[in-house]
């Protein structure tokens, strides 16, 4: 599985060039997140997005607007068909692994999605106790954009990137 991130705004794209890198890359898995509610309109129209330039993609998002108002969102947006509750980290790495297996869905905590016509949501997920447990950022992914943003409190040498 390829990964491929589009940050439109370290890149300065706009919904046109948005809807042009979906379309080229047909990806199998949009995600967009929330950090707040301010946000939820432009989440809403890039899981949108997909429904128009990849048809087949599953879309999920997350962040603190969705894990609120995860039921609310469910039933309002039909472009969402995942919302991770919470920390997503493992979350969102299990729901990868079995996005080709709906019987496996029931057993991701953390995760909210339609079956049947119902939305249906799993048990939350715990607290993650160690962040240490957490690999390292893929900051190798966005090398390109990452003098984009102010970092300058995790500068560090533990950080070369940055």
């Amino acid at each position: 599985m390829q990964l491929e991130v589009l940050d439109c705004n370290a890149e300065k794209v706009d919904w046109k060039d948005m809807e042009k890198r979906i379309a080229s890359s047909n990806p199998d898995i949009v995600v967009a997140s929330s950090l707040a509610t301010c946000n939820t309109y432009a989440v809403v129209r890039t899981l949108e997005t997909r429904k128009r330039f990849a048809p087949n993609a599953l879309t999920v998002t997350g962040g603190q607007h969705f894990t609120a108002t995860a039921q609310e969102s469910l039933a309002a947006y039909p472009e969402i068909d995942f919302i991770v509750r919470g920390e997503g980290e493992r979350t969102f790495a299990e729901l990868v692994k079995c996005s080709g297996e709906k019987s496996s869905l029931a057993q991701i905590n953390g995760l909210s999605f339609r079956q049947d016509w119902k939305i249906v949501h799993n048990p939350p997920r715990s607290l993650i106790e160690n962040l240490e447990d957490l690999p390292f950022p893929g900051y190798h992914l966005v090398k390109n954009l990452v003098r984009q943003y102010h970092f300058s409190v995790m500068r560090g040498k533990r950080h070369p990137m940055l």
